[in-house]
């Protein structure tokens, strides 16, 4: 599971389209992380790391190398370098169209939604997302999500 800030997670989730709520999203996310956190200790799903996007984006070889380890892939230097090959890989974007042959998301909104790929990633990016969710948006997120931020260690922003 890669812990993506707070926000972020619920800028991205809000951008899913028609499966589920947050809330329904989140009830998913729960008991993998609740299964995984027990086979750590010993039961459940022994099978389970977490990733803190903090700490990537602070510390991208360390946390990629153990990502690498514990899934038991080969390390690649490519890794620390992912923005050079993402033009190239962008142009195998194509336009999400519905089953009525309707367009959900046409090929210039995939574009701009994956432009960030081609950046480098930062520090700058960490906590952003409190800049760019509106109160009401937060208080919406913290209501639904605050017990399980807080688990992940994350402080509220709001009167949830």
């Amino acid at each position: 599971m890669l812990k993506r800030p707070a926000g972020r997670f619920c800028i991205g989730a809000a951008g899913l389209g028609n499966r589920g709520t947050l809330g329904e999203r989140l009830g998913i996310i729960r008991p993998f992380r609740r299964l995984g956190r027990q086979g750590s200790a010993g039961s459940g799903c022994a099978h389970y790391g977490e990733v803190l996007y903090e700490d990537l984006v602070a510390r991208p070889e360390p946390v990629l190398r153990r990502l690498c380890e514990f899934l038991e892939l080969p390390w690649s230097n490519q890794l620390l370098n992912h923005q050079e090959r993402a033009p190239k890989r962008l142009e195998e974007h194509r336009a999400r169209v519905s089953l009525d042959g309707s367009f959900t998301v046409s090929h210039a909104q995939r574009l701009h939604q994956q432009r960030r790929t081609m950046e480098r990633p930062g520090t700058g990016r960490i906590g952003s997302w409190r800049e760019t969710m509106s109160d009401k948006e937060v208080q919406r997120f913290e209501r639904v999500a605050g017990k399980l931020l807080i688990q992940l260690g994350y402080e509220l922003q709001g009167n949830s």
